[in-house]
């Protein structure tokens, strides 16, 4: 389907798996890179957490630079399906991320690996039974996780949410003036985007040029509107 947006199987080479999820789903994806003064571990352990529990995609992705191990390949992106924190033995709290390869050509050899000894039989049951037998799933130490993976792409895509969408044409370079009332009733997550195709469909048979777009949100209480974002 990707491939089909794009116009060829060639145009979908390289480039990030939030590209293809946010054309395919239409819902906002965030990436965020293991590096820099602005990442920080804690952070991205919570949000994967609360990603998990929302029942967003994830995935994660390699480059030649991340891998240190001959286990996993360069430039792949995996899926991952989800993120434990749990109590073992003589080791108290460990946490741990589940991967999936898509290909199955390789998979993770270290701590935490199929044959690994610091598998407690209990754990095991517990956290392998789902998905049991599949040869392309993993688990990794989140700290090795960190060292062989570059960064995570996380797509606000959820099987019970609601959604709304509306389609704009702006031949000519015109103004669109147009909105969508939410009445919130208790405190949730909402997230609005507005999307054009990117580079990669902007080059397929028939596609529209881009242009320079954007929205604002409105807080409305009573007669007053007032711009928040």
């Amino acid at each position: 389907a990707y491939a089909k947006a794009c116009g060829s199987y060639q145009a979908t080479v390289g480039g990030e798996s939030g590209e293809a999820l946010s054309i395919l789903t239409g819902m906002p994806c965030e990436l965020i890179r293991f590096v820099g003064e602005d990442f920080h571990p804690e952070q991205l352990w919570r949000k994967l957490c609360g990603s998990r529990d929302s029942g967003f995609l994830m995935t994660c992705s390699t480059t030649t630079c991340s891998v240190k191990a001959s286990w996993l390949q360069a430039f792949h992106v995996y899926s991952l399906l989800g993120v434990y924190e749990e109590s073992v033995p003589g080791k108290g709290r460990v946490r741990l991320v589940k991967i999936q390869n898509p290909n199955r050509l390789t998979k993770w050899q270290g701590a935490w690996s199929e044959s690994s000894s610091q598998w407690t039989p209990q754990l095991r049951q517990k956290l392998c039974r789902e998905g049991g037998g599949d040869s392309r799933v993993f688990f990794m130490e989140f700290g090795d996780f960190l060292k062989q993976f570059a960064h995570c792409t996380i797509c606000r895509l959820q099987a019970n949410g609601w959604e709304e969408r509306k389609q704009v044409s702006l031949a000519g370079g015109g103004q669109y003036r147009s909105g969508v009332s939410l009445r919130v009733s208790a405190k949730t997550d909402c997230s609005v985007s507005l999307v054009q195709p990117d580079e990669r469909l902007a080059r397929a048979p028939g596609s529209a040029p881009l242009i320079a777009a954007g929205f604002v949100v409105l807080q409305q209480d009573g007669n007053s509107v007032v711009e928040v974002a």
